[in-house]
C-alpha cells in the first residue's frame, strides 16, 4: 500500500503530464 506522500507524487505527475499535453494540443491546433 503506497504511502500518502507516493500517492500524492503519482496524482502530481499524472496532472503534470495531462497538462503538458493539454499545451501541446494548444499549441499545435495555432
Amino acid at each position: 500500500m503506497p504511502s500518502a506522500e507516493g500517492n500524492a507524487a503519482t496524482q502530481g505527475a499524472s496532472y503534470a503530464s495531462m497538462k503538458v499535453q493539454e499545451l501541446k494540443d494548444l499549441l499545435s491546433q495555432r
